[in-house]
Protein backbone atom coordinates (compact mmCIF):
# COMPACT_ATOMS: atom_id res chain seq x y z
CA UNK A 1 0.00 0.00 0.00
CA UNK A 2 2.81 2.33 1.04
CA UNK A 3 4.61 1.35 -2.30
CA UNK A 4 1.23 2.01 -4.29
CA UNK A 5 1.35 5.61 -2.14
CA UNK A 6 4.86 6.48 -3.59
CA UNK A 7 4.92 5.08 -7.04
CA UNK A 8 1.21 7.65 -7.41
CA UNK A 9 3.29 10.36 -5.58
CA UNK A 10 6.03 10.08 -8.07
CA UNK A 11 3.59 9.77 -11.20
CA UNK A 12 1.70 13.40 -9.75
CA UNK A 13 5.43 14.89 -9.35
CA UNK A 14 5.66 13.82 -12.90
CA UNK A 15 2.92 15.41 -14.28
CA UNK A 16 2.92 18.85 -12.71
CA UNK A 17 6.50 18.70 -13.46
CA UNK A 18 5.63 18.17 -17.77
CA UNK A 19 2.63 20.84 -17.01
CA UNK A 20 4.91 22.85 -15.78
CA UNK A 21 7.37 22.64 -18.57
CA UNK A 22 4.69 22.84 -21.31
CA UNK A 23 3.70 26.09 -19.50
CA UNK A 24 7.22 27.57 -19.74
CA UNK A 25 7.83 26.00 -23.25
CA UNK A 26 3.93 27.82 -23.98
CA UNK A 27 5.14 30.98 -22.48
CA UNK A 28 8.35 31.26 -23.84
CA UNK A 29 6.90 30.81 -27.21
CA UNK A 30 4.31 33.50 -26.86
CA UNK A 31 7.04 35.84 -25.90
CA UNK A 32 9.04 34.96 -29.21
CA UNK A 33 5.82 35.79 -31.02
CA UNK A 34 5.81 38.86 -29.36
CA UNK A 35 9.23 39.62 -30.15
CA UNK A 36 8.82 38.54 -33.14
CA UNK A 37 6.35 40.47 -34.38
CA UNK A 38 7.30 43.51 -32.45
CA UNK A 39 10.89 42.81 -34.21
CA UNK A 40 9.25 42.92 -38.02
CA UNK A 41 7.04 45.72 -37.58
CA UNK A 42 9.67 47.80 -35.75
CA UNK A 43 11.87 47.18 -38.05
CA UNK A 44 9.05 47.96 -40.89
CA UNK A 45 8.61 51.44 -39.13
CA UNK A 46 12.51 52.01 -38.68
CA UNK A 47 12.82 51.00 -42.63
CA UNK A 48 9.74 52.84 -43.70
CA UNK A 49 11.02 56.18 -41.54
CA UNK A 50 14.29 55.75 -43.40
CA UNK A 51 12.77 55.12 -46.98
CA UNK A 52 10.93 58.21 -46.15
CA UNK A 53 13.42 60.80 -45.85
CA UNK A 54 15.81 59.15 -48.26
CA UNK A 55 18.55 57.31 -45.98
CA UNK A 56 18.00 53.77 -48.08
CA UNK A 57 18.83 56.32 -51.29
CA UNK A 58 21.05 54.32 -53.93
CA UNK A 59 22.74 56.07 -57.08
CA UNK A 60 20.57 54.15 -59.22
CA UNK A 61 18.49 56.32 -61.50
CA UNK A 62 15.17 54.59 -62.54
CA UNK A 63 12.65 56.09 -65.17
CA UNK A 64 9.07 56.41 -64.60
CA UNK A 65 6.49 57.01 -67.42
CA UNK A 66 3.40 58.91 -66.64
CA UNK A 67 0.62 57.83 -69.70
CA UNK A 68 -2.43 60.50 -70.34
CA UNK A 69 -4.39 57.92 -68.05
CA UNK A 70 -2.51 57.89 -64.84
CA UNK A 71 -3.59 59.39 -61.66
CA UNK A 72 -1.58 59.90 -58.70
CA UNK A 73 -2.26 56.89 -57.25
CA UNK A 74 -1.04 54.71 -60.50
CA UNK A 75 2.15 56.61 -60.41
CA UNK A 76 2.72 55.76 -56.84
CA UNK A 77 2.20 52.03 -58.08
CA UNK A 78 4.63 52.29 -60.58
CA UNK A 79 6.92 53.79 -58.39
CA UNK A 80 6.64 51.02 -56.05
CA UNK A 81 6.59 48.33 -58.85
CA UNK A 82 9.82 50.04 -60.52
CA UNK A 83 11.39 49.71 -57.15
CA UNK A 84 11.55 53.62 -56.13
CA UNK A 85 9.75 53.01 -53.21
CA UNK A 86 8.77 49.55 -51.09
CA UNK A 87 6.48 51.27 -48.71
CA UNK A 88 3.56 52.33 -51.51
CA UNK A 89 0.99 52.93 -48.61
CA UNK A 90 3.27 55.48 -46.36
CA UNK A 91 3.58 57.33 -49.72
CA UNK A 92 0.74 57.81 -50.70
CA UNK A 93 -0.41 58.97 -47.51
CA UNK A 94 2.41 61.18 -47.47
CA UNK A 95 1.18 63.10 -50.58
CA UNK A 96 -2.24 63.50 -49.45
CA UNK A 97 -1.45 65.09 -46.49
CA UNK A 98 1.09 67.43 -48.74
CA UNK A 99 -1.75 68.08 -51.21
CA UNK A 100 -2.34 65.81 -54.86
CA UNK A 101 -4.56 68.10 -56.54
CA UNK A 102 -2.52 68.86 -59.47
CA UNK A 103 -2.92 67.61 -63.11
CA UNK A 104 0.25 64.70 -64.11
CA UNK A 105 2.04 65.57 -67.35
CA UNK A 106 3.06 62.81 -69.71
CA UNK A 107 5.94 61.92 -70.21
CA UNK A 108 9.60 59.99 -68.42
CA UNK A 109 10.17 61.10 -64.42
CA UNK A 110 14.00 59.97 -63.31
CA UNK A 111 13.85 59.37 -59.49
CA UNK A 112 16.99 57.60 -57.18
CA UNK A 113 16.35 54.09 -56.42
CA UNK A 114 14.52 54.70 -52.49
CA UNK A 115 14.44 58.88 -53.12
CA UNK A 116 13.21 60.15 -50.14
CA UNK A 117 9.40 61.47 -50.21
CA UNK A 118 9.88 64.91 -50.08
CA UNK A 119 12.27 64.48 -52.89
CA UNK A 120 9.46 62.19 -55.06
CA UNK A 121 6.69 64.78 -54.22
CA UNK A 122 9.09 67.41 -55.88
CA UNK A 123 9.46 65.31 -58.73
CA UNK A 124 5.82 64.81 -59.44
CA UNK A 125 4.98 67.88 -58.73
CA UNK A 126 7.52 69.99 -60.74
CA UNK A 127 6.66 67.69 -63.85
CA UNK A 128 2.98 68.66 -63.63
CA UNK A 129 3.96 72.32 -63.78
CA UNK A 130 6.55 72.17 -66.49
CA UNK A 131 5.78 73.60 -69.95
CA UNK A 132 5.44 71.21 -72.75
CA UNK A 133 6.42 72.12 -76.52
CA UNK A 134 4.33 69.93 -79.79
CA UNK A 135 7.21 69.63 -82.69
CA UNK A 136 6.43 67.52 -85.78
CA UNK A 137 9.35 66.14 -87.62
CA UNK A 138 8.96 66.03 -91.10
CA UNK A 139 9.38 62.94 -93.57
CA UNK A 140 13.09 62.69 -95.14
CA UNK A 141 14.43 66.00 -93.02
CA UNK A 142 17.78 65.28 -91.97
CA UNK A 143 19.77 65.39 -88.37
CA UNK A 144 20.53 68.90 -89.14
CA UNK A 145 16.79 70.08 -89.41
CA UNK A 146 15.90 68.65 -86.25
CA UNK A 147 18.73 69.44 -84.21
CA UNK A 148 17.73 73.41 -85.96
CA UNK A 149 13.69 72.23 -84.59
CA UNK A 150 14.77 71.41 -81.55
CA UNK A 151 16.56 74.70 -80.66
CA UNK A 152 13.83 76.75 -82.21
CA UNK A 153 11.71 74.99 -79.57
CA UNK A 154 13.90 75.75 -77.23
CA UNK A 155 15.34 72.74 -76.18
CA UNK A 156 19.11 72.85 -76.07
CA UNK A 157 21.62 74.58 -77.97
CA UNK A 158 23.74 73.83 -81.23
CA UNK A 159 26.81 72.88 -79.11
CA UNK A 160 24.99 70.89 -76.85
CA UNK A 161 23.35 69.09 -79.35
CA UNK A 162 27.03 68.88 -81.40
CA UNK A 163 28.27 66.83 -77.95
CA UNK A 164 25.48 64.30 -77.83
CA UNK A 165 26.33 63.25 -81.48
CA UNK A 166 29.63 63.00 -81.29
CA UNK A 167 29.49 61.39 -77.82
CA UNK A 168 26.16 60.18 -76.31
CA UNK A 169 25.69 55.88 -76.67
CA UNK A 170 22.12 55.64 -77.44
CA UNK A 171 22.18 51.70 -76.52
CA UNK A 172 21.22 50.25 -79.64
CA UNK A 173 24.12 48.27 -81.35
CA UNK A 174 23.52 49.17 -85.00
CA UNK A 175 23.93 52.57 -84.44
CA UNK A 176 27.17 53.76 -85.76
CA UNK A 177 29.83 53.76 -82.59
CA UNK A 178 30.21 57.48 -80.87
CA UNK A 179 32.88 59.68 -83.32
CA UNK A 180 31.34 58.15 -86.33
CA UNK A 181 30.44 61.15 -89.18
CA UNK A 182 26.77 61.66 -89.97
CA UNK A 183 26.28 58.81 -87.08
CA UNK A 184 22.94 58.90 -86.35
CA UNK A 185 21.77 59.94 -89.71
CA UNK A 186 18.52 57.85 -90.51
CA UNK A 187 17.85 56.95 -86.89
CA UNK A 188 15.66 59.55 -85.87
CA UNK A 189 11.76 58.89 -85.95
CA UNK A 190 9.79 61.55 -87.92
CA UNK A 191 6.75 62.29 -86.52
CA UNK A 192 4.82 64.49 -83.92
CA UNK A 193 6.50 64.79 -80.75
CA UNK A 194 5.50 66.50 -77.31
CA UNK A 195 8.44 67.66 -75.22
CA UNK A 196 8.84 69.10 -71.65
CA UNK A 197 10.41 72.94 -72.43
CA UNK A 198 13.39 71.86 -70.28
CA UNK A 199 14.42 68.42 -71.82
CA UNK A 200 17.73 67.81 -72.50
CA UNK A 201 19.34 67.25 -76.04
CA UNK A 202 20.64 63.48 -74.73
CA UNK A 203 16.98 63.02 -73.86
CA UNK A 204 15.08 65.10 -76.92
CA UNK A 205 16.92 62.95 -79.20
CA UNK A 206 16.86 59.50 -77.32
CA UNK A 207 13.01 59.76 -77.81
CA UNK A 208 13.16 59.74 -81.67
CA UNK A 209 15.65 56.81 -81.49
CA UNK A 210 13.40 55.00 -79.41
CA UNK A 211 10.44 55.29 -81.76
CA UNK A 212 12.92 54.02 -84.82
CA UNK A 213 13.64 51.10 -83.34
CA UNK A 214 9.87 50.75 -82.14
CA UNK A 215 9.34 51.28 -85.75
CA UNK A 216 11.66 48.51 -87.23
CA UNK A 217 10.66 46.20 -84.50
CA UNK A 218 7.01 45.06 -85.97
CA UNK A 219 6.98 41.63 -87.41
CA UNK A 220 7.11 42.23 -91.03
CA UNK A 221 10.30 44.53 -90.69
CA UNK A 222 12.50 42.21 -88.99
CA UNK A 223 10.85 39.45 -91.43
CA UNK A 224 12.19 41.54 -94.54
CA UNK A 225 14.97 42.42 -92.63
CA UNK A 226 16.00 38.42 -92.25
CA UNK A 227 14.93 38.33 -96.20
CA UNK A 228 17.26 40.94 -97.92
CA UNK A 229 19.98 40.71 -99.59
CA UNK A 230 21.16 44.33 -97.97
CA UNK A 231 22.51 44.61 -94.47
CA UNK A 232 20.32 46.42 -92.22
CA UNK A 233 22.54 49.61 -92.68
CA UNK A 234 22.24 49.42 -96.61
CA UNK A 235 18.42 48.80 -96.64
CA UNK A 236 18.16 52.24 -94.08
CA UNK A 237 20.79 54.08 -96.57
CA UNK A 238 18.77 52.98 -99.64
CA UNK A 239 15.34 54.04 -97.94
CA UNK A 240 16.49 57.13 -96.70
CA UNK A 241 17.15 57.68 -100.83
CA UNK A 242 13.50 56.16 -101.74
CA UNK A 243 12.18 59.04 -99.03
CA UNK A 244 14.14 62.08 -100.39
CA UNK A 245 12.99 60.84 -104.41
CA UNK A 246 9.72 59.23 -104.16
CA UNK A 247 7.03 62.05 -105.07
CA UNK A 248 4.78 60.27 -102.86
CA UNK A 249 4.34 57.49 -100.67
CA UNK A 250 2.58 55.59 -103.31
CA UNK A 251 5.50 55.44 -105.16
CA UNK A 252 8.04 54.59 -103.30
CA UNK A 253 7.67 50.41 -103.67
CA UNK A 254 8.24 51.62 -107.30
CA UNK A 255 11.21 54.11 -106.87
CA UNK A 256 12.82 51.40 -104.93
CA UNK A 257 12.35 48.85 -107.20
CA UNK A 258 14.55 51.33 -109.81
CA UNK A 259 17.56 51.57 -107.15
CA UNK A 260 17.30 47.85 -106.38
CA UNK A 261 17.53 46.60 -110.34
CA UNK A 262 20.01 48.87 -110.71
CA UNK A 263 22.05 47.68 -108.00
CA UNK A 264 21.49 44.13 -109.24
CA UNK A 265 23.41 45.23 -112.69
CA UNK A 266 26.01 47.43 -110.81
CA UNK A 267 23.99 50.71 -112.25
CA UNK A 268 25.24 54.08 -110.79
CA UNK A 269 22.14 54.86 -109.00
CA UNK A 270 22.39 58.43 -110.03
CA UNK A 271 20.06 59.77 -107.78
CA UNK A 272 20.29 64.14 -107.29
CA UNK A 273 19.22 63.63 -104.00
CA UNK A 274 22.44 62.04 -103.11
CA UNK A 275 24.67 64.82 -103.56
CA UNK A 276 22.41 67.81 -102.48
CA UNK A 277 22.73 66.04 -98.95
CA UNK A 278 26.22 67.84 -98.96
CA UNK A 279 25.88 70.98 -100.56
CA UNK A 280 24.39 73.67 -98.14
CA UNK A 281 20.32 74.29 -98.28
CA UNK A 282 20.28 76.96 -100.53
CA UNK A 283 22.21 75.60 -102.89
CA UNK A 284 19.96 73.11 -103.36
CA UNK A 285 17.36 72.50 -106.24
CA UNK A 286 15.18 70.47 -108.28
CA UNK A 287 18.32 68.79 -110.42
CA UNK A 288 22.46 69.19 -110.13
CA UNK A 289 24.57 71.00 -112.46
CA UNK A 290 26.96 69.72 -114.64
CA UNK A 291 29.72 71.00 -112.67
CA UNK A 292 28.57 69.09 -109.63
CA UNK A 293 27.34 66.16 -111.48
CA UNK A 294 31.37 65.70 -112.08
CA UNK A 295 32.41 66.60 -108.17
CA UNK A 296 34.40 63.43 -107.14
CA UNK A 297 32.63 62.89 -103.77
CA UNK A 298 31.43 59.38 -102.05
CA UNK A 299 27.59 60.93 -102.28
CA UNK A 300 28.29 62.14 -105.34
CA UNK A 301 26.03 58.74 -107.12
CA UNK A 302 26.61 60.09 -110.61
CA UNK A 303 30.68 59.16 -110.09
CA UNK A 304 30.39 56.14 -108.00
CA UNK A 305 28.65 52.71 -107.85
CA UNK A 306 26.98 51.25 -105.11
CA UNK A 307 25.05 53.32 -102.07
CA UNK A 308 26.38 56.10 -100.34
CA UNK A 309 28.38 56.18 -97.03
CA UNK A 310 25.59 57.00 -94.66
CA UNK A 311 21.92 57.20 -95.04
CA UNK A 312 20.82 61.31 -96.14
CA UNK A 313 17.62 61.39 -94.34
CA UNK A 314 15.54 59.98 -91.77
CA UNK A 315 13.01 57.72 -93.52
CA UNK A 316 9.48 56.90 -92.38
CA UNK A 317 8.84 53.07 -91.86
CA UNK A 318 6.71 53.49 -95.18
CA UNK A 319 10.24 54.04 -97.29
CA UNK A 320 12.26 51.03 -95.13
CA UNK A 321 8.94 48.27 -95.88
CA UNK A 322 9.48 50.10 -99.91
CA UNK A 323 13.03 48.58 -100.18
CA UNK A 324 11.94 45.14 -98.39
CA UNK A 325 9.00 44.98 -100.17
CA UNK A 326 9.51 46.72 -103.62
CA UNK A 327 7.24 46.18 -106.30
CA UNK A 328 9.05 43.76 -108.93
CA UNK A 329 9.38 45.92 -112.00
CA UNK A 330 12.06 46.20 -115.30
CA UNK A 331 12.20 49.80 -114.56
CA UNK A 332 15.23 51.49 -114.28
CA UNK A 333 14.61 55.12 -114.91
CA UNK A 334 11.73 57.82 -113.21
CA UNK A 335 11.35 61.41 -113.25
CA UNK A 336 9.02 63.87 -111.60
CA UNK A 337 6.95 65.58 -114.70
CA UNK A 338 5.15 68.25 -112.08
CA UNK A 339 1.52 67.65 -110.50
CA UNK A 340 2.29 65.31 -108.36
CA UNK A 341 3.19 63.05 -110.73
CA UNK A 342 6.00 60.69 -110.82
CA UNK A 343 6.69 58.78 -114.29
CA UNK A 344 8.97 55.46 -114.55
CA UNK A 345 10.56 54.13 -118.04
CA UNK A 346 12.58 50.61 -118.94
CA UNK A 347 15.15 52.30 -121.09
CA UNK A 348 17.07 55.54 -121.56
CA UNK A 349 15.04 56.75 -124.79
CA UNK A 350 11.51 56.48 -122.53
CA UNK A 351 13.38 58.59 -119.53
CA UNK A 352 14.53 61.43 -121.99
CA UNK A 353 10.73 61.56 -123.06
CA UNK A 354 9.79 62.06 -119.46
CA UNK A 355 12.29 64.39 -118.75
CA UNK A 356 11.86 66.63 -121.62
CA UNK A 357 8.39 66.87 -119.90
CA UNK A 358 9.99 67.75 -116.50
CA UNK A 359 11.88 70.42 -118.35
CA UNK A 360 8.45 71.75 -119.44
CA UNK A 361 6.65 72.02 -116.53
CA UNK A 362 9.72 73.34 -114.46
CA UNK A 363 10.01 76.34 -117.10
CA UNK A 364 6.07 76.91 -117.07
CA UNK A 365 6.16 77.04 -113.47
CA UNK A 366 9.38 79.91 -113.70
CA UNK A 367 7.14 81.15 -116.09
CA UNK A 368 4.04 82.44 -113.85
CA UNK A 369 6.76 83.80 -111.30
Amino acid sequence: MARQSYAAARRRRKNNSRKKLIIVLVVLLVVVVILGTAGFFGYRILDAYRERNGMNRTDEIITVTVSDTDTVESVVQKLADSGVVKYEDKLMDYLRVQGTSFTLNTGDLQFYRYAGYPDIYGIIKKASSRQTVTIRFREGDEVSDFVALFIENGIGTQEEFDQVLDTYDFGYDYIPEPGTPNRLEGFLYPDTYEFYQDTTPQAALQKLVDEFDAKISETDIQAGLADSDLSFYEVLTLASIVQKEAGTAADMPKVASVFLNRLDIDMKLQSDACYSYRLPKEERSYSLTAEQIQTDDPYNTYMYEGLTPTPISNPTITAIRAVLYPEQTDYLYFCYVGNGVTKFAKTYDEHMVNVREFRNWYQSQAGEE
